[in-house]
């Protein structure tokens, strides 16, 4: 039984699904992970620095304390400065006239394929280039083709919560691995 569903998305919908990314997702999740510790130990460094250059007199770790600040500084401000920087990618892909998504589309699911269809182009694709699939909350579906991609499902394009079952349960007969995150 095919599925067949129109897709009406928002630049809340694509910000909201690049925030999963960078955040929650398992792809983006680790790198976000590896700047948190690239920045500390980049200032442990320079701490270290500078206890060596004092040879390591006992005063000489006060010289420490504004790379302590600082690091903590920029731990603290990464992800708000991460949102803001996605958020402004957004707008200037919007101002440019080339968004990252589609506003309309249609998907249809086969028993072997899936399609989608833009006023730009017709995407079709065997079920095998799936990556995963996430369930995020219950606002949306992302089923992901590789880590920056992804077809972006909101639960407004299904007709019920037990249509939305019956698909996810379809993905899954297909060997899709499902991933659920709850809403923050």
């Amino acid at each position: 039984m095919p599925y067949r569903f129109q897709i009406h998305l928002t630049e809340q919908d694509y910000v909201n699904y690049n925030l999963f990314v960078m955040f929650r997702s398992p792809y983006g999740r680790k790198q976000y992970y590896s700047t948190l510790f690239g920045l500390v130990a980049m200032m442990a460094l320079f701490c270290l620095y500078s206890l060596w250059s004092a040879d390591f007199a006992p005063g000489s770790f006060v010289l420490c304390i504004p790379y302590i600040i600082l690091g903590a500084v920029l731990c603290l401000l990464l992800k708000p400065l991460m949102i803001w920087l996605l958020k402004l990618q957004v707008r200037r892909q919007k101002f440019s006239g080339k968004p990252g998504y589609s506003p309309e589309a249609e998907m249809e699911f086969f028993e072997d394929r899936f399609t989608e269809v833009t006023p730009e182009q017709k995407t079709e694709q065997k079920y095998t280039v799936i990556d995963r699939v996430c369930i995020n909350g219950s606002r949306y579906i992302y089923i992901h083709v590789n880590t920056v991609m992804a077809y972006i499902l909101p639960t407004s394009c299904f007709l019920s919560e037990e249509q939305r079952e019956e698909f996810l349960h379809f993905l899954g007969e297909r060997g899709t691995k499902i991933s659920i995150f709850r809403e923050k």
